[in-house]
């Protein structure tokens, strides 16, 4: 029932109700129904077209992600709050984080580059990331 809730919501959001949308798009009200009843559940290709209306993300609508608007880069609420708190810090403190991640990160490419050319697969080189 998730995708019904995102699918009212963004409905909402714009100011409409799903009937005239799901005309809009080409959902019979009857599936419609279905979807709020949770008795079915859009395929892939209506999954498409819901996204491009909303211009929102597959994902967002399936539940497996909060980011609604990925093609905007919309930014999680725990990345805001170490923004506001790097703010917060004197500039020197602030290029000295900066400093550290940009290490860190260098760090993690390197270690990724080798395991890369030393693996064939994905899965065994994110178990070796993490």
């Amino acid at each position: 029932m998730l995708f019904w809730e995102r699918f009212t919501s963004l409905c909402n959001l714009k100011g409409l109700k799903p009937n005239p949308v799901a005309t809009e798009i080409g959902i019979a009200s009857g599936t419609l129904s279905k979807w709020k009843e949770g008795k079915t559940f859009p395929n892939g290709e209506t999954l498409i077209k819901i996204s491009k209306y909303f211009d929102c993300s597959i994902d967002y609508l399936l539940g497996i992600s909060n980011v609604k608007y990925s093609s905007k880069n919309e930014i999680s609420e725990e990345d805001l709050e170490i923004l506001k708190m790097l703010h917060c810090l004197p500039r020197d403190s602030r290029e000295d984080i900066i400093h550290m991640i940009n290490y860190k990160y260098e760090q993690y490419q390197k270690k990724r580059k080798l395991l890369l050319s030393n693996s064939e697969s994905a899965g065994e080189i994110h178990d070796m990331l993490a």
